[in-house]
């Protein structure tokens, strides 16, 4: 490509070491903003300042790898041509947009923003479109989905030059709709300044991050700050939720805007009534209705399934067979999933922020009168405030509580397992290794009761001292369970 066609929507501050006719003639194979790339040659390199390490002074290294070109936000002294661009985290986004013809403009696109509930509406919404017949990309927590090809999973929302990439390759696939997750992060650091959602979904807003934006207010006005005309054509927002209602107000007048929810007035009516083993509903949306049953369990995920309805509709997808899909829908693994080993019931749930916990906390007790033995940990070198409100919550909603480690990184996991039951009451022991913990939890628990482990869903690692060591509760809890059956089968053999 051209490197003059890589700057189209980015504004140029200065040529350095070059002019517009050598960016007109100039071919450029490859972005990258990692000196480790292995794309380096014949490459724009886009230069970014971060805390720890700034791009910006590995200049002549760089263009000895074979670096065509530089983009900088800061003025470098050097012989090599560079652009001049006033942020070059924001101008990375449309640069790699650029190179790959911009494929996300020839899909549509739905964002979902928020605390919690973001993977399940995903999730959601990729499963209704599917059922329609559409083909659909998905970017987020669980991973990446092409059509139904599942790739290893990224960051919640991956920097841009991947990002850009997985967006060409779903267009190449003949995806028609794109469905992510957009983080606060991503937000923050200029990772989605060029995209434009044709929806826009805010689920929530609780405590999480604080490790990285100090104030709740910081976090919250960082999700905020992407519901504007430049980066969403409409947005849906849960009118229950505090923030929500708060962004409402804040945007309405000048986005389109609509609602969902359970319990305040909103532009989708939904009667609910909660099972074990599903929601039964009743939905009203525009001049549509319908009685269904839904089988993923749990009060906030008919907040997600509402929201995921109401993006599906607005694309234009025919709302009759998008209601009709609900009762097929199923859980994102590690999403509230639920085994069942001689009497007692196990769940395994994502919930890793205080709120959530709640929830989930809240939606099991909703469900069943049985004990609760809760098994949870916080991760390391992130958002220590949150340990003690989660050690509250847990004591205070559960029977018993097991405190366990949960990616403690660099971080001393005893320490964060104190910090956590410094919130509790006389009802929470920790056992460190995460193992022994669900171990114990399933073997000391009394009969008829519910374990429900908390903080890691579907991942399949411990980050333990910077190294991810191979893990799963899911695969531990689906181990026990061949266990118990196979003494139980050996029992009933004798």
């Amino acid at each position: 490509m051209k490197a003059i066609k890589l700057f189209e929507n980015v504004e140029i501050l200065k040529l350095k070491n070059l002019t517009k006719t050598t960016l007109e003639n100039m071919n450029i194979k490859a972005v990258c903003d990692n000196t480790n790339s292995k794309n380096l040659k014949n490459s724009a390199f886009v230069c970014i300042g971060g805390e720890n390490f700034n791009s910006h002074s590995q200049i002549e290294e760089l263009y000895l790898l074979g670096v065509k070109l530089f983009v900088c936000e800061e003025e470098v002294e050097t012989n090599l041509p560079c652009v001049i661009v006033k942020n070059t985290r924001s101008a990375l986004g449309f640069i790699c947009g650029n190179f790959y013809s911009n494929p996300i403009s020839k899909m549509k696109l739905i964002c979902v923003v928020g605390t919690n509930g973001k993977s399940s509406t995903t999730y959601f919404i990729k499963q209704i479109l599917e059922n329609l017949n559409v083909k659909v990309g998905l970017i987020g927590t669980s991973g990446v989905y092409i059509n139904k090809k599942r790739l290893p999973e990224t960051l919640t929302t991956p920097d841009p030059v991947l990002l850009n990439f997985l967006f060409y390759k779903m267009f190449k696939a003949g995806c028609e709709v794109v469905v992510m997750e957009v983080s606060a992060h991503a937000i923050k650091l200029n990772k989605v300044d060029n995209l434009k959602a044709d929806v826009l979904i805010f689920t929530n807003f609780s405590q999480d991050h604080l490790d990285f934006f100090k104030t709740m207010q910081n976090y919250k006005q960082t999700k905020f700050s992407f519901f504007n005309k430049n980066n969403a054509r409409m947005a849906i927002i849960n009118i229950d939720d505090q923030a929500g209602r708060e962004l409402y107000f804040k945007i309405k007048n000048n986005l389109k805007c609509l609602t969902f929810g359970l319990k305040n007035s909103s532009d989708i009516k939904c009667k609910y009534a909660l099972k074990l083993d599903r929601t039964e509903l009743n939905i009203e949306y525009l001049s549509h209705k319908i009685n269904t049953n839904f089988y993923v369990p749990c009060k906030f995920n008919v907040y997600n399934l509402l929201a995921s309805i109401m993006a599906c509709a607005e694309l234009n997808f025919n709302l009759a067979k998008i209601l009709e899909s609900i009762k097929n829908l199923t859980a994102v693994k590690g999403r509230f999933n639920v085994f069942n080993i001689s009497d007692k019931t196990i769940i395994v749930d994502y919930a890793h922020t205080p709120e959530s916990l709640r929830c989930v906390l809240n939606s099991v007790k909703s469900l069943t009168n049985k004990p609760i033995f809760t098994v949870f940990g916080c991760p390391g070198n992130r958002d220590e405030l949150k340990r003690k409100i989660m050690g509250k919550i847990a004591s205070r909603l559960s029977n018993f509580v097991i405190i366990t480690t949960d990616n403690p990184k660099f971080e001393n996991p005893l320490r964060i397992c104190n910090e956590i039951l410094y919130g509790t009451k006389n009802n929470a022991i920790i056992i460190e290794n995460r193992k022994d913990a669900i171990k114990y939890a399933i073997k000391n628990s009394p009969k008829n009761s519910v374990v429900l482990i908390c903080g890691k869903g579907e991942e399949n690692f411990q980050d333990i001292n910077g190294i991810k060591q191979k893990y799963s509760d899911i695969v531990l809890v689906k181990s026990i369970l061949k266990q118990s059956f196979n003494k139980l089968h050996k029992k009933h053999k004798k």
